[in-house]
């Protein structure tokens, strides 16, 4: 993913899923690079791309709960301003529940150490 250009495939969240399960059977297991994928996917499918994210960090909770997450290019952040706006747009629609999924996903993040999101979110004043 380190080199992604142009528009993202779209990939199915059972199948992803099934990947970060298969992924998980592996017995030296890496960090994957997914920021990227996922600040692309919710230019188009927000719901897709916090679904994703949600179960790569539960992956990464899971078995990687040591990995330093890095972000080089920032996409985390981009990332949470998308899912952000497509939150607040369906916050009457779905009770908010899209919201707290992502005020979520970014604790997570921040708690495991990703310094831009940790930036982020004390230039929104969130922190």
């Amino acid at each position: 993913m380190s080199n992604f250009r142009g528009s993202p495939q779209k990939i199915d969240a059972v199948l992803l899923k099934i990947f970060f399960d298969r992924l998980s059977l592996i017995e030296h297991k890496e960090e994957i690079f997914i920021e990227r994928w996922l600040n692309k996917t919710a230019d188009f499918d927000p719901e897709l791309a916090l679904v994703s994210a949600e179960l790569y960090l539960k992956y990464v909770q899971n078995y990687l709960p040591h990995a330093h997450l890095y972000d080089s290019d920032a996409s985390y952040p981009q990332l949470f301003q998308k899912l952000f706006i497509e939150a607040q747009a369906l916050e009457t629609e779905d009770n908010g529940n899209m919201l707290r999924r992502v005020f979520t996903l970014q604790d997570q993040l921040s708690c495991l150490g990703v310094r831009e999101v940790y930036e982020w979110l004390k230039d929104s004043e969130r922190m």
